[in-house]
């Protein structure tokens, strides 16, 4: 029975090492942006710009929550015409879940 506990305990250790080392950052948010939404950001200023439709953007508010296992992540960008794009995202194994896009103005 010593043995079942020392064996669950250890395999538990392991996962939760896992999660912690894999916890996505800013950064990584950044790279998915880039990749999936095309919206490129150049990091020096708040300048943005969406491939897509070649909008510029500038970045208004960041908000993260680092967790030890996730993270959580909302960037609210303010276009030229004066329309707000919220993305949020849930980090997790270098990975990110639950991503949505709203576009209000």
């Amino acid at each position: 029975m010593n043995k079942v506990f020392l064996y669950v305990g250890f395999v538990t250790l392991v996962l939760v090492a896992i999660a912690i080392l894999t916890r996505p950052t800013e950064v990584d948010y950044n790279h998915y942006l880039e990749k999936q939404e095309k919206i490129i950001c150049s990091g020096k200023d708040f300048a943005c710009v969406q491939e897509n439709t070649g909008e510029k953007l500038e970045l208004i508010e960041t908000k993260l929550q680092n967790r030890v296992f996730f993270m959580v992540i909302e960037k609210t960008f303010q276009g030229e015409r004066d329309t707000k794009t919220t993305t949020r995202a849930f980090g997790m194994f270098h990975m990110f879940f639950n991503t949505s896009i709203e576009k209000a103005g």
